[in-house]
């Protein structure tokens, strides 16, 4: 009767089991099932037999649906033992063949008792263990996440770039951090006093997750400071961690974060770097990262500083690291050769200051780029620019609706933008649409040789320039299949009445050649000028 019992408590009170899904339920269930049905084999012309399983089915059917207040109510599961007792030791035959047991009326009345024992027993035993359980994990989440705001603490923070900077030497997976701090955090305590302080750290973390909540389905933040955190985004380039970087500085510029009725905004100071190959420790990304988020706040504050070049939210040259040179294109219809529009060039500025070199990621903040834009229009030759943007730039919706708003909101101005790539044909529509509306025209950078006509199609009906690269095409072309690749982009463009623009352009038999053969008289290259720094008059 004991090892019977036994086996019987074992199959009933893995039903309780909290981390179970429904299948394991049901066969946890059938097993009970069986270990009763197993006292009546050969008996079962018996409806006590029947009555027992309908019972003890019940009883299933009862833990499933309210298993929680079972596990941890006491008196709740007592009762709930007593009935499965008593669902089987009552219509137990007298003789079981099959489980090999005789059974009394003593017996019956001595198996209730000693399966409430144990399961009373039971119960106590692993109640006590989840208390434990649930302690140890609460001392581990206080251990590893700030209380206040519920980051991950920096003692994990510690341990698990160390972690990721070994993976990322050791395998050569990119591993970006990013270090910001909320400005003039000090100050803002002082005067609103530290529980509204308090306030506005829960809310600046809570808005920064939501914002990495967009790209990514889990964070790393860890608060390594008094108001200063730490993002961590391994297997991610800067460039694909500063898109997250600048949503995030967007996201808590723009919240409202509230205090006892009083509203309250903050700012972000950033930096932004990623594990270098000269890296010995991780101790040496920390301090790089750290060194930009200082630079950030020495450039005025709501700055990012991205690998030394800092993005300011109010696009002031002196500190964004950032100029646009530009490169004139010209009209060689007539022999004055017109100046009809200039190509914006990305450069940033060397370590030393002394030098404009190409940028080690182009894609900057939109912000910044229209301050430059502003910058370059003040005494531009022509209100006709060309901007570069990368694919993943130009799909990204809120660049399109802050160029739209710009260049509709400039009198005069007119924008084409130059795709360095073809972007994916999603939302191609709309975004096509935004720029359109705006008067914004759309050109395709090195047909040919870079994009080609395969991967373009798609795109087309929506182009209103294609830029053909002499200089990409001429040492691996000679004349004859340049002049051949050079018409078929001219056949293309006539098709789908879009202008066809040719760059490189370097010598006089270039351009005359390139107007009397193909009719092309829209052209640029260092035979109009060279990239210049400013555009005076």
């Amino acid at each position: 009767m004991m090892f019977h019992n036994l086996g019987l408590y074992i199959v009933f009170f893995m039903l309780c089991d909290a981390r179970i899904n429904f299948g394991e339920y049901l066969v946890r269930a059938a097993a009970v099932l069986f270990v009763v049905a197993m006292h009546n084999f050969g008996n079962f012309d018996r409806w006590q037999g029947f009555v027992s399983l309908a019972a003890v089915l019940l009883i299933e059917l009862v833990v499933y649906i309210f298993d929680r207040q079972v596990r941890n109510s006491t008196w709740g599961s007592t009762l709930l033992v007593v009935a499965m007792a008593c669902s089987v030791w009552p219509f137990v035959p007298a003789v079981s063949a099959s489980a090999s047991l005789t059974v009394t009326p003593v017996t019956r009345v001595e198996a209730i008792l000693l399966f409430v024992i144990m399961s009373y027993i039971g119960h106590r035993y692993w109640a006590r263990q989840d208390r434990l359980a649930t302690v140890s994990t609460e001392m581990t989440v206080q251990a590893n996440y700030d209380a206040l705001t519920n980051a991950r603490s920096f003692s994990l923070f510690e341990r698990d770039i160390a972690e990721m900077f070994t993976d990322s030497q050791a395998n050569g997976t990119p591993l970006t951090v990013v270090m910001f701090d909320i400005d003039h955090f000090k100050a803002f305590n002082d005067h609103f006093g530290h529980p509204a302080g308090d306030a506005v750290l829960a809310g600046v973390v809570a808005t920064v997750r939501k914002a990495i909540g967009e790209y990514l389905e889990s964070d790393y933040l860890y608060r390594v400071g008094g108001e200063e955190f730490v993002a961590l985004f391994p297997n991610m380039t800067v460039t694909q961690a500063t898109r997250i970087a600048r949503a995030m500085v967007h996201a808590v510029r723009a919240t409202t974060f509230t205090y006892e009725a009083v509203e309250l905004h903050v700012t972000l100071s950033m930096g932004v770097t990623a594990v270098r190959a000269d890296d010995e420790q991780e101790t040496d990304t920390y301090k790089r990262v750290d060194e930009f988020l200082y630079q950030s706040k020495h450039a005025g504050r709501d700055t990012i500083t991205i690998e030394g070049h800092s993005e300011r939210s109010d696009g002031q040259q002196e500190n964004t690291g950032y100029r646009f040179f530009s490169q004139p294109i010209v009209d060689v219809s007539s022999d004055d050769h017109q100046l009809i529009a200039r190509e914006l060039l990305l450069r940033m500025r060397s370590a030393d200051g002394a030098r404009w070199l190409l940028p080690n990621t182009f894609d900057i903040d939109v912000d910044v780029q229209i301050a430059l834009i502003r910058s370059v229009l003040v005494d531009a030759e022509t209100q006709h620019l060309g901007l570069n943007l990368l694919p993943s730039q130009f799909v990204d919706f809120r660049v399109a609706r802050a160029l739209s708003t710009f260049v509709q909101s400039t009198p005069n101005f007119n924008l084409t933008i130059e795709l360095t790539g073809v972007p994916d044909a999603e939302n191609l529509t709309v975004l096509m649409g935004i720029y359109h509306d705006a008067g914004i025209r759309i050109a395709i950078d090195n047909v040919g040789s870079v994009n080609h006509y395969e991967a373009m199609v798609p795109l087309l009906k929506y182009v209103d320039v294609l830029k053909f690269s002499l200089q990409n095409l001429r040492r691996s072309h000679d004349t004859v299949n340049l002049d051949t690749r050079i018409n078929f982009w001219k056949q293309v463009a006539d098709d789908n009445g879009c202008l066809l623009m040719v760059t490189g352009v370097e010598t006089r038999r270039d351009a005359t050649h390139l107007r009397s053969r193909f009719g092309i008289t829209v052209q640029e290259g260092y035979l109009y000028g060279k990239p210049r720094l400013a555009l005076a008059k």
